[in-house]
């Protein structure tokens, strides 16, 4: 094998290092700057990535804590309304248990007015029909003579004449 000849190795070197050192050259002039390129391009995209990534990130935080300051802010309103709420519906409430108090005295009193009117009225008409019941009683009794055995009779004259009276006042009033 003839790279494995001596007389061979010297000018095997040269070219091996004649090679090597154009590929280097051409590899350092045009693509390693390619390369380089490409790396730092790469590396600053990467850096405005993270970048972007790490400005989300705080534009997220200060929006949840934008947002949990809203949320907060609508749970302190909501609060409000339940309380205002609630105190519209006991004051309400309290509106009608006086509404409905100042109802039931004004009931009472028509109620004992009635009552007084209807006891004017019944007083009235006992006091009619009794003296009707005396009137006619005692025309009975001068009609009739009256002596000692005739008491008895009497009696009955008087408790006849008392259950007349109840259906007379039924015919009067109808």
């Amino acid at each position: 094998m003839p790279q494995f000849d001596t007389t061979f190795f010297a000018s095997q070197i040269f070219w091996t290092i004649v090679s090597f050192a154009v590929l280097y050259a051409v590899l350092k002039k045009w693509l390693l700057p390619l390369i380089t390129a490409s790396l730092d391009k790469r590396t600053s995209q990467i850096e405005k990535d993270i970048e972007i990534a790490e400005q989300a990130r705080l534009d997220m935080e200060a929006m949840k804590e934008r947002y949990a300051l809203q949320i907060s802010e609508v749970d302190a309103e909501v609060e409000k309304m339940f309380k205002d709420a609630e105190a519209r519906i006991a004051k309400k409430r309290e509106e009608s248990l006086h509404e409905l108090e100042a109802e039931i005295q004004k009931k009472k009193l028509l109620l004992v007015q009635d009552e007084e009117s209807l006891r004017k009225h019944l007083i009235e008409e006992i006091r009619h029909d009794s003296s009707d019941f005396i009137m006619a009683a005692t025309e009975r009794i001068l009609e009739q003579k009256f002596n000692e055995e005739e008491s008895e009779d009497l009696e009955h004259l008087i408790e006849d004449l008392a259950d007349e009276l109840p259906e007379k006042n039924k015919q009067t009033r109808h």
